[in-house]
């Protein structure tokens, strides 16, 4: 059994009912006060009827201890007098320079609901972020960590974070000396006090002498954590994230649709559709307002490309013959509407003889 709520088995269901015993017993010998005892917003004060949010929690700990409890129990204080003298509460209302914006954000969800956060180490500043020591970078990222996990709903089964970890642009040499002595912390931090977070980590761009990162992993991640890991290669960048976040929920820069989009009119959302091998497919929409600028966007999810070209029809009687199809993974363009009709985009796979492609398109009225 997985040893998530919804799949223990007898043993397992033993292990959190002793754990929650065990908890009884020694939360109010532990020297902590009782608004020391919420973890990510769940109180373990008073487990004598135990919600399911407080079940999820604990069993965070029993899987990350594998099931034996009374490291598990003390892996969960450990945590909580961490989270005391790390000074959590006041570390929610922090402010950071900038610059820290560049290095990591939240965005979006994955496909099954979790927050995503991206960290990107080829953008950082370094005069500013480790103006002080590595201490404020590391305070960072934890702040970073507690904004997602303040996304979870634990009581409908989402309870983890995937993680993006960008290292373009990162010098071919290496990283910065305060960048590793910095993660190494951030590692050991997050293994010791965010048991079972995590839902899948994604390095892209990994330059080939910067192996130390695996090695510094593989210390301190246990066997079921590294297969959650991803190393993932220049040109798969986008397709490969995309089969685990959709092009709504990913930012431009990784082939998501553009998130700046205000459309004054109207958006006909996010479509799909999907052009067999060796086949063309047209879609349309109407065009209810003359002298309008209408943008569409769209993004092959998967590999390869598609033709695509758009133009403007204002009678039945028009054609398709002389519009100029350009071959792209994903993109966006601007086209005219001078008088009301329909906008007829062509998604042309003829030159494909094999594969077939899906294609996300959104169509928006500037």
């Amino acid at each position: 059994m997985s040893g998530f709520l919804d799949d223990l088995s007898p043993e397992q269901e033993t292990g959190l009912s002793t754990l929650i015993a065990k908890l009884t017993n020694d939360l109010p010998q532990s020297g902590l006060n009782d608004d020391d005892l919420d973890l990510w917003e769940v109180s373990v004060k008073d487990l004598s009827k135990p919600t399911k949010a407080q079940k999820v929690v604990l069993l965070k700990f029993l899987r990350a201890r594998e099931f034996d409890i009374d490291k598990s129990k003390d892996m969960l204080l450990a945590t909580l007098k961490w989270r005391k003298e790390y000074n959590m509460k006041g570390l929610l209302s922090e402010t950071f320079d900038p610059a820290f914006h560049q290095a990591g954000y939240l965005f979006g969800k994955d496909r099954k609901g979790h927050p995503v956060t991206y960290n990107t180490y080829g953008q950082l500043n370094y005069d500013v972020i480790f103006k002080g020591g590595v201490d404020t970078f590391i305070r960072w990222r934890i702040q970073l960590m507690e904004k997602a996990v303040a996304l979870l709903d634990f009581e409908n089964g989402i309870e983890r974070v995937t993680q993006v970890h960008d290292y373009s642009g990162v010098s071919f040499f290496g990283m910065n000396a305060d960048v590793r002595a910095a993660s190494k912390v951030i590692i050991e931090k997050f293994q010791d006090n965010y048991p079972e977070f995590l839902e899948r980590k994604f390095f892209l761009h990994i330059p080939t002498l910067m192996e130390w990162i695996f090695g510094v992993l593989s210390r301190l991640s246990s066997a079921r954590t590294l297969a959650k890991f991803s190393m993932v290669g220049p040109g798969s960048v986008r397709s490969t994230l995309l089969q685990f976040i959709a092009p709504t929920e990913l930012p431009a820069v990784y082939g998501g649709f553009d998130t700046e989009v205000t459309s004054q009119e109207s958006s006909a959302g996010v479509e799909r559709v999907t052009i067999p091998a060796g086949e063309k497919k047209v879609v349309e929409q109407q065009i209810a307002k003359e002298s309008s600028e209408i943008q569409y966007e769209w993004i092959v999810e998967g590999a390869g490309d598609i033709a695509i070209g758009a133009h403007v029809v204002t009678d039945d009687a028009a054609t398709d013959d002389k519009v100029e199809l350009k071959r792209a993974e994903n993109g966006k363009n601007k086209i005219k509407a001078d008088k009301t009709g329909k906008l007829r985009l062509i998604f042309d796979n003829t030159y494909s003889r094999f594969t077939a492609k899906q294609v996300s398109y959104r169509v928006t009225v500037l």
